[in-house]
C-alpha cells in the first residue's frame, strides 16, 4: 500500500482520479493517508462492499503485491469485468495479463513506473479501449479451458474396459459400495490451518465422506488423534498422512504412514522414508505457481516413484 500511495503522490495534480484501497480486515491503527491525497483516497473493506463489487465499479485495478494467494483471483475478476489491471511484473500476473497485452505491468517495488502507467491510463482513452478489449478476450479463455478439461475427462472415461472382459478381482471390487474419500486435508496441528480435529471429523461425516487422509504439514499428531477419535466416534476412516517439505523440490505427501518424516530431506530421501513405512507417494497441487511444488523436469525424473498425482485442488485455479 505504501508503494501505491507513493505512486499516487507522483500523479499530475490536474488529472481527474479517485482511488479506493480495499482492506481485507479492519486494522488496529488505520493506515495514514498523506495530507495531499486525503481528498482523493478512501479506505473501504468488507463492511462497505466485496472486492468483486469494487473491481466491477472501477476503471483500474492496481495489484502491487508479490503474488499473494488471493490476488490472481482478483485479476481474473478484473478481466471478466473489463476493468484494466496494473500489476507487478512477476510470473503469475505476466501470464494472466498476456505479458502486458491485457493490462499494464511495472517492475516490483518501482513507484515511478507505476505512477507512469497510471498516468497513461488517465490520459490515453485509446489505450484504455485497447486494454479493455484484450482483457475481455483473455477472460473468455477460462470457459474454453473448462470445456477442454470436460472433453479430456469424457475421453478418459470412454476408455474404460468392457465389463465382460474385466478380471474377477475388478468385478469383485466394483460390486463394493462406493466410498467418497478426500486425500488432502489439514487440522490445527498444521501451521496453515485452524480447524480442530473434532470439527474436521464431524464435517466429513456430514458431507458423507467415508474416509479422509489428514495430511498436516510436517506433522502426523493431528492424523493420529483424529484416527483415535474416529474409532470411538463413528468414523469416517482416517488415513494417517503427512505433507512433507523437502529440501529442494517442494512438498510431497506420504499416505498410510505412522511416524513423522522430518522436513528438509531431499525428495529422494523423503520418498524412501515414505516407502520405508509402506506408504504411498502423493504429489499435491503440481504446476501451481503459488505453492511449493516440484518443477516440471524434476517431476518427470521421479514420475515412476509417484503413486498418486493430484489433479484437482479447490484452492488452485
Amino acid at each position: 500500500m505504501r508503494l501505491f500511495l507513493r505512486a499516487l503522490r507522483r500523479l499530475d495534480v490536474d488529472l481527474d482520479w479517485e482511488a479506493a484501497i480495499w482492506l481485507e480486515r479492519p486494522a488496529e491503527r488505520p493506515p495514514v493517508i498523506p495530507r495531499a491525497l486525503r481528498d482523493r483516497v478512501r479506505l473501504c473493506g468488507p463492511g462497505d462492499c466485496s472486492p468483486g463489487q469494487l473491481i466491477a465499479a472501477a476503471d483500474v485495478l492496481c495489484v502491487a503485491s508479490g503474488g499473494s494467494h488471493a490476488a490472481p483471483g482478483l485479476v481474473r475478476e478484473a478481466l471478466a469485468a473489463g476493468t484494466i489491471t496494473v500489476a507487478s511484473r512477476i510470473g503469475v500476473y505476466t501470464e494472466l495479463l498476456a505479458d502486458g497485452d491485457a493490462g499494464l505491468l511495472f517492475p516490483p517495488g518501482d513507484p515511478v513506473t507505476l505512477a507512469g502507467q497510471l498516468s497513461r491510463l488517465s490520459s490515453e482513452a485509446s489505450l484504455r479501449r485497447r486494454l479493455r478489449r484484450r482483457a475481455q478476450h483473455e477472460a473468455r479463455r477460462w470457459p474454453d479451458v473448462a470445456a477442454e478439461l470436460d472433453e479430456i475427462y469424457a475421453r478418459i472415461v470412454a476408455r474404460r474396459h468392457d465389463p465382460d472382459g474385466k478380471p474377477a478381482v475388478r468385478r469383485r471390487i466394483e460390486r463394493r459400495p462406493l466410498i467418497e474419500v478426500d486425500l488432502h486435508m489439514h487440522t490445527d496441528h498444521s501451521p496453515d490451518c485452524a480447524t480442530p480435529v473434532d470439527v474436521l471429523l464431524s464435517t466429513a461425516r456430514e458431507r458423507g465422506l467415508g474416509a479422509i487422509a489428514i495430511t498436516d504439514h510436517n506433522e502426523v499428531s493431528g492424523a493420529i488423534e483424529a484416527r483415535e477419535l474416529a474409532a470411538t466416534d463413528g468414523g469416517p476412516k482416517v488415513i494417517v498422512a503427512e505433507e512433507v517439505k523437502t529440501a529442494e523440490q517442494g512438498e510431497v505427501i506420504g499416505l498410510f504412514i505412522e511416524k513423522r518424516i522430518p522436513r528438509g530431506l531431499t525428495m529422494a530421501e523423503t520418498i524412501a522414508a515414505i516407502r520405508g513405512q509402506g506408504g504411498l507417494v502423493y504429489v499435491p497441487h503440481p504446476f501451481d505457481r503459488l505453492h511449493s511444488v516440484p518443477d516440471y523436469e524434476p517431476l518427470m525424473d521421479m514420475v515412476e516413484e509417484i503413486d498418486i498425482l493430484e489433479v484437482f485442488n479447490p484452492r488452485v485455479a
